[in-house]
């Protein structure tokens, strides 16, 4: 009776142990499930973190590029009204000239053709009258 009631308890301290030893196996098991878990958590909150920086800086950039391309488009109207000042005399100078030029050429003309008309009026009197009324000297 004693080996057997030791052989008993032998098979029964055996089962606790092993019950023991499952659920301690168990319990490790489930601890690194959820250490996995919580890492994964923790890597996946680490990358959207990173997403997030990453849009923020992109933004940032992007609204950094637009204010330098306003700057730059500024720079380039105030060159160009700059430079347009700065033409401006020339070209009124150069206007005037080719305006003089024009209106010299047209006096030239205007002189030719009246010396030629009144060169074609052989008699003293009429050429006297025909200038009189180039000159506006009679109503009409």
């Amino acid at each position: 009776e004693t080996k057997q009631a030791q052989a008993a308890h032998m098979v029964q301290t055996a089962r606790q142990r092993h019950a023991a030893a499952s659920q301690k196996v168990d319990r490790e098991t489930k601890q690194a499930q959820a250490l996995e878990l919580l890492q994964h958590a923790q890597r996946k909150q680490a990358a959207a973190a990173q997403q997030k920086n990453r849009q923020a800086q992109q933004a940032q950039a992007a609204t950094l590029m637009r204010q330098a391309q306003t700057q730059q488009q500024a720079a380039i109207q105030k060159e160009i009204r700059e430079s347009q000042q700065a033409q401006a005399p020339a070209l009124v100078t150069e206007l005037a000239q080719q305006q003089e030029a024009q209106l010299a050429q047209q006096a030239a003309q205007r002189q030719q053709a009246l010396t030629d008309k009144y060169a074609a009026i052989d008699c003293v009197g009429e050429r006297a009258y025909e200038i009189l009324k180039d000159l506006g000297s009679f109503d009409n």
